[in-house]
């Protein structure tokens, strides 16, 4: 099952963006680039298409499985896209936001709050918070 992680055949960009200096842009770039030939789905409420993708508004408007949700939004909106996530029935989520623990008090209760969502859950989460 841990294949799916490291060669999925499906992957949502969470927080993709339209705007180049954007991370959600860079990363959905970097995908695109490096020859990735599974299904790439960009999610951006407001984006009807980011670099030749159709975006979608959420996570569950996308009919097919996903193997692997990389999810750049702030702190505070992780909790309600990895919710999305875990309904979805994601396999494997990677987090790449900043403001859990390493901001204090709130931000640990935000940490634990994304750690709950995910308990008995059949989805992984690895976090790249910065």
């Amino acid at each position: 099952m841990i294949e799916k992680l490291f060669n999925p055949q499906s992957v949502a960009i969470v927080g993709a963006s339209k705007h180049e200096e954007k991370l959600g842009f860079q990363v959905l770039k970097n995908i695109i680039k490096s020859g990735f030939t599974g299904e790439i789905f960009p999610v951006n409420p407001e984006a009807g298409e980011i670099l030749s993708k159709k975006s979608f508004q959420n996570v569950a408007e996308i009919s097919q499985n996903i193997d692997l949700a990389i999810i750049v939004v702030p702190a505070l909106v992780v909790p309600q896209v990895l919710r999305e996530c875990v309904d979805k029935k994601v396999l494997y989520v990677v987090i790449i936001s900043a403001g859990f623990s390493e901001t204090g008090s709130d931000g640990k209760k935000l940490q634990d709050k994304i750690k709950e969502i995910i308990s008995g859950s059949v989805t992984r989460f690895w976090d790249q918070t910065v």
